[in-house]
């Protein structure tokens, strides 16, 4: 109710507000003004605070919404990289879980392998043991061939000559 004193205050807000940069006190300055200016008459002040008023008022709320926007954003990028890193873990685990089954499978075969290559080792040493043995006893075989053919050529020619002598005996009787 008293229009002299609130002009002064109003202002003397305006300007701290203008040099804080405090937009929110700003706009109930510009507020004030437009009805302090209404109620003095002078309407053409008042729509220009009005105006200004709007404009801030606009201004506010768009800086509100970018202000959402941007925790949305944020709140989306974070879900987002969220839902990377679990993925990428669960991918890290595969590649472990399947790094380890290879592993093992790997090791299994390497063992298998080891194990048929002895196995092949000692059953090759057992063959080349037998086929010594048996190469021994074809020498020996040959040589008791070649003594039985000696024998036999003895043999023939004891025939022979007991024939020769059955034969000289026969025609002396």
């Amino acid at each position: 109710n008293r229009p002299d004193s609130a002009f002064y205050y109003l202002s003397m807000a305006d300007s701290l507000a203008a040099l804080g940069s405090l937009i929110y006190e700003r706009l109930l300055v510009y507020d004030g003004l437009s009805r302090y200016y209404t109620a003095t008459g002078n309407y053409r002040e008042a729509a220009g605070y009005l105006s200004r008023y709007i404009g801030l008022n606009d201004t506010i709320f768009n800086i509100q919404k970018e202000k959402q926007i941007a925790e949305v954003e944020t709140r989306y990028e974070t879900e987002r990289i969220d839902r990377e890193n679990r993925l990428l873990r669960q991918q890290n685990r595969n590649a472990i879980i399947i790094f380890s089954l290879v592993t093992v499978f790997i090791t299994v075969i390497v063992v298998l392998l080891v194990r048929n290559n002895r196995r092949r080792l000692a059953i090759n040493q057992e063959l080349e043991r037998q086929n010594t043995s048996i190469c021994e006893q074809k020498e020996a075989l040959s040589a008791t061939l070649k003594a039985l053919r000696e024998r036999e050529k003895e043999l023939e020619e004891a025939n022979k000559a007991k024939d020769v002598f059955f034969s000289i005996i026969a025609h002396d009787l």
